[in-house]
């Protein structure tokens, strides 16, 4: 953003002040992971809740309460994800991280497009694998 500011000197006071104020546009979301929240591994299945990581994705940090049907939003903070069109329920939102819940509409589907909407911003789709269960490692 660039600000200048140009006055004449006031000598009367019809004396005029100029002000230019330039705008950057904000670069679109931009994907870089979608991994479960619990292992961290690229491994997707339906009702899962999952971390994806990427830049320009959100807010600044804000956590999502579930409303009086106990569900959660599928828009926060002016954001939304898609699993192939499918709006996903959303937990928490911030500038390089969204966590969120898997639509159960991708079972059966061995993959899924998942897109962020971001201030009327989207990112490019990014493909991810979907299997039927996601284990959870043993420690």
């Amino acid at each position: 953003m660039t600000l200048v500011f140009a006055a004449a000197p006031f000598s009367s006071p019809s004396a005029g002040v100029e002000v230019t104020l330039t705008l950057l546009a904000l670069p679109p979301p931009s994907i870089h992971s979608v991994v479960s929240a619990a292992s961290v591994q690229p491994a997707i299945s339906p009702g899962e809740i999952v971390t994806i990581f990427g830049a320009h994705i959100g807010t600044p940090p804000l956590s999502a309460q579930y409303d009086g049907a106990c569900l959660y939003p599928t828009t926060l903070g002016n954001t939304t994800v898609t699993f192939n069109g499918t709006a996903a329920p959303l937990l928490y939102v911030s500038t390089d991280q969204i966590n969120l819940v898997v639509p159960y509409e991708v079972a059966g589907r061995t993959n899924a497009d998942v897109v962020v909407t971001h201030a009327l911003r989207v990112s490019a789709p990014f493909s991810i694998p979907i299997i039927d269960n996601s284990p959870t490692p043993m420690r």
